[in-house]
């Protein structure tokens, strides 16, 4: 089943509680702090914090968790620094789930 597509952000309503720090940057990175609740991670993007996506063109990442305004869905992609976003209206499968633990 695929989820939301990225640009889809009905269902969200409310403030961001940032509440887990986790490096931010696909190349550079900075510390950073991420809403990870259920509730705003479906909303956002279709997936939960910990899961295991794959996109439409095949790259593999796991979801960190929701910030900034508008709310956007924030993965750590396969191979890269830390954690960014898939272009707007990527879709995302749902295929495993993890701990995620900061590097």
């Amino acid at each position: 089943v695929l989820g939301r597509r990225q640009d889809d952000r009905s269902g969200f309503s409310g403030d961001l509680r940032l509440t887990f720090e986790y490096p931010r940057g696909t190349q550079r990175t900075e510390l950073d702090r991420f809403d990870v609740r259920p509730e705003a991670c479906m909303a956002v993007g279709g997936a939960r914090h910990k899961d295991i996506v794959l996109a439409e063109e095949g790259q593999v990442a796991t979801v960190i968790g929701v910030r900034d305004q508008p709310p956007r869905l924030f993965c750590h992609m396969e191979g890269l620094q830390g954690a960014g976003v898939f272009p707007k209206g990527e879709k995302l499968r749902v295929v495993s789930s993890l701990d995620v633990l900061p590097p």
